[in-house]
């Protein structure tokens, strides 16, 4: 793909729209503000909203968070199936934290690998490709953080909490209670309790997906504590369960579960325990420290039923279970130096992270066991000279795997980058970037044991490459005073050498891991519009990444998108109404097989939050996804069809769900 910047200004009429943060409208009652708190932010490097975040409402499955932000997709409907896809490239090529605690795992190929409740995030932090050595992910870095004492406690208050049910007319409900406190001037407490009980979904032609029959349940604890304003200190415990009468492919629609197993469901369950104890230490410009050490397991189990080929034909229950343990410790700090003509700020730390993964199937108790761990130092130094700001990085990576047949590897990689920005006048900053890549050979897939039978290639190598980006920022804040207009438009590609394919051997159940030979080279373009006058904002987005290859994740890119979005704020009543609108092309699959070409949508989503003045405390929302009953794939979920030999006909197409109705009451105490 090849667009000139003249044709970007005018595909950008349309764009994807997100809400904007509350905290800059001043007139806001003290008790507003603490309610408006509850929404969580969101950053990205691939969008310029000057000084303003996202916050997004009503986040009840991680793409009401992320769908719209250009060069982000999440794939799949299913409750076990959230998977964050950038630029084209799954959540098992990024680097994910929770807390700050390591969450990658390749658990099974027909589920996702995230277990995250959006209702209790506070932040997420989006590195869309890797533009820094400080990120350890191949082609992007998510970073969630859940609320915290000091968010959600105003001015001298020394407790408070939060109740919230939720109803859904596709087809849910859920509610939360959360209660906080601090107990002493040193000591404070957070505990938050969230329930969400799932029926089967209709999708926009009135189809039932069968097999979402299920509920899930976040418990979380914080228990903190401060030595003094410098030093800090913070324990946390986060449980998820996700359990239910589920299909055994979520990565697929009904039609395509129904062709391979019938109307059978299976009895699954989807874990995962956190524990992270974490240390701040905060003296100034000087020094800025966090270390997190964490222990995070993510379990999936299920109940499974083998019949016998031949008569007479006896079937048998069974379960298999897959286990991933992530364990590890990660530091990072930053220090600021001025001078008269200089300015530096250093960011620097090391990451340890230990991966443990075990599957067992009782059917022949078999154990399938893999390890690796990872260690990677970096530092970083951003030196501005004026109008000038140049940007080294070092990161040193070493990886080490041991296979479940033995063998042991290790290998060491040595990543560079190099930013520069120049701030043209007050109102116009040109930025690029160049920055080296690395992803160790992966770990096998946990939940079928795929790591059993795998058989090493001699030269195998981590995936390494180079990602380039040229950008220009314009801000309009030091021009006008009442109406603000941010723009952002940038240019990728993304180079990738040694990408790793799997191919099986179906007679003899063995499977080859190696590099593939060709390069894989993504290219593409990201944008933002933002305009502010008065109570009105819009917000303009573009997207776009094409590849060139019919290997690996990049089948699932989401090609050109466009949205528009606005937010309104009635001050009078104390309203917030919001439209979103997403619209995305027809995208010709890197796979030959024409049913696999992906047919574009538009989707449009309303929403309106009401506070009723005379009782500050309460927050209702009201808003309708897919208004128009739509019925669309996203194109980072499993679409298009194929003929089975044993199945036949299989459509793939995980329809999103129709229109859905929601209304969520909350009280603020």
């Amino acid at each position: 793909m090849r667009l000139s910047l003249l044709s970007f200004a005018m595909i950008n009429a349309l764009a994807s729209m997100n809400t904007i943060a509350d905290e800059r409208q001043d007139h806001k009652s003290q008790n507003i503000e603490k309610i408006t708190v509850w929404g969580t932010t969101v950053k990205s490097t691939s969008i310029y909203l000057g000084n303003e975040d996202i916050a997004n409402k009503q986040a009840d499955h991680l793409s009401d968070l992320l769908r719209s932000i250009p060069g982000v997709e999440v794939g799949g409907t299913h409750s076990l199936n959230q998977r964050i896809n950038i630029r084209g490239f799954s959540d098992t090529s990024l680097q994910i934290t929770l807390d700050g605690a390591i969450q990658n795992a390749n658990m099974y190929h027909h589920v996702g690998n995230l277990l995250i409740n959006p209702n209790i995030l506070k932040s997420v932090d989006l590195q869309v490709g890797s533009n820094s050595v400080v990120y350890g992910g191949l082609n992007g870095t998510v970073e969630f953080e859940t609320k915290d004492v000091a968010d959600l406690l105003m001015g001298d208050e020394k407790f408070g909490g939060r109740v919230e049910a939720n109803y859904q007319s596709n087809a849910a409900v859920a509610g939360s209670i959360i209660g906080y406190s601090q107990l002493t001037d040193n000591i404070d407490f957070l505990g938050y309790f969230n329930y969400a009980n799932r029926d089967n979904i209709d999708d926009g032609d009135g189809h039932k997906a069968i097999g979402n029959d299920g509920a899930s349940h976040n418990l979380m604890a914080k228990l903190g504590y401060d030595f003094n304003e410098q030093n800090r200190i913070k324990l946390t415990y986060d449980s998820y369960k996700d359990d239910g009468d589920y299909n055994p492919r979520p990565d697929l629609g009904a039609l395509g579960n129904q062709s391979i197993s019938a109307t059978k469901t299976q009895p699954t369950q989807y874990l995962r325990d956190t524990f992270t104890l974490s240390y701040e230490l905060n003296l100034g410009n000087n020094l800025n420290l966090r270390a997190t050490a964490f222990n995070s397991k993510t379990e999936l189990s299920r109940d499974n039923e083998a019949t016998r080929v031949r008569p007479p034909q006896v079937s048998t229950i069974y379960s298999r279970t897959g286990e991933n343990i992530n364990s590890g410790l990660r530091v990072r700090a930053r220090s600021e130096f001025s001078g008269d003509n200089l300015q530096q700020r250093i960011t620097y730390g090391f990451e340890y992270n230990k991966t443990q993964t075990e599957q067992i199937t009782t059917l022949n108790n078999n154990v399938v066991n893999e390890q690796s761990s990872l260690v990677g130092f970096y530092i970083e130094d951003r030196i501005e000279f004026g109008a000038l700001a140049v940007t080294p990085g070092l990161r040193k990576n070493n990886y080490q795997r041991d296979f479940d047949s033995g063998i042991n590897r290790d290998w060491d990689e040595l990543v560079t980058a190099l930013g520069i920005e120049v701030q043209v006048n007050n109102n116009v900053t040109v930025t690029a970037n160049s920055t080296g890549l690395f992803e160790a050979p992966p770990m096998g897939e946990i939940f079928s044991g795929a790591g059993e039978s795998i058989v090493v290639k001699d030269g195998l190598e981590p995936a390494t490459g180079r990602n380039n980006e040229v950008g220009i920022k314009f801000s309009s804040q030091e021009m006008f005073d009442d109406n603000i207009l941010s723009v952002s438009v940038k240019r990728f590609q993304t180079q990738i050498e040694n990408y790793f394919e799997t191919v099986s051997d179906r007679k003899t159940g063995v499977s080859t891991i190696g590099n593939i030979k060709d390069e894989i080279t993504l290219d593409g373009w990201e944008a933002s519009i933002l305009y502010q006058q008065s109570n009105l904002e819009t917000l303009i987005t573009y997207s776009a990444t094409d590849s060139d290859t019919a290997l690996g994740e990049p089948n699932r890119e989401f090609g050109h998108r466009f949205g528009l979005g606005f937010k309104y704020y009635l001050e009078k009543y104390n309203v917030v109404l919001n439209w979103n609108s997403l619209f995305v092309l027809d995208e010709k699959d890197n796979i030959s097989e024409p049913l696999n070409n992906k047919q574009g949508y538009n989707v449009h989503n309303m929403s309106m939050n009401w506070r009723p003045q005379t009782l500050e405390q309460l927050e209702v929302t009201f808003g309708v996804d897919n208004l128009l009953d739509k019925l669309y794939v996203s194109h980072a979920s499993r679409t298009g069809a194929f003929d089975h030999p044993v199945f036949g006909h299989v459509v793939l197409n995980d329809y999103e769900a129709g229109r859905n109705i929601k209304l969520s009451l909350a009280y603020n105490f």
